[in-house]
């Protein structure tokens, strides 16, 4: 059976970090190989009930299974939004083998419900370039999202 539940004190932080290095290992930068405790640390900052749900981590569990996850901030020093509330996600990502279900939807639900908590007047998400990069667009675009920006990035080392 597949819950939800806000990460919390009560979670194995380990499992969670697990999951977080899974993600990573699904994107473009899978060459990187976070800091473990820096990674523990990281993860104990998104306690929503501790924050002031200025961040949020969202487990989505089958039994006691990660299969997906979104986290996101409140961002307080953008130029562009300083006299705005403006939220960013950052991390959001499913199993493979529960993609195509309604998971990616219903964290993208959860997101823009804190956003709305949150007061916050924009809100930022986006997916890495992948095999269901197609999808994804129809995705955000049905739930009312624009395209904003395009990134790059260069490996230097």
């Amino acid at each position: 059976m597949l819950t939800f539940k806000l990460l919390d004190r009560s979670d194995d932080i380990n499992h969670v970090a697990d999951t977080i290095q899974l993600a990573i290992k699904d994107s473009p930068f899978r060459n990187l190989s976070p800091n473990r405790d820096a990674l523990l640390r990281l993860i104990g900052q998104y306690y929503a009930k501790e924050n002031g749900g200025a961040r949020f981590l969202l487990l989505a569990l089958d039994e006691d299974k990660i299969v997906g996850l979104v986290g996101a901030s409140t961002l307080t020093d953008h130029f562009l939004f300083m006299d705005h509330k403006v939220g960013q996600e950052i991390v959001w990502w499913v199993h493979p083998d529960y993609r195509g279900g309604p998971i990616a939807k219903q964290l993208i639900k959860y997101l823009e419900e804190w956003a709305e908590v949150m007061k916050l007047d924009h809100l930022f998400s986006g997916h890495y370039e992948n095999e269901y990069s197609e999808k994804l667009k129809g995705l955000y675009t049905k739930m009312g999202y624009k395209l904003s920006e395009y990134n790059y990035w260069k490996e230097l080392n």
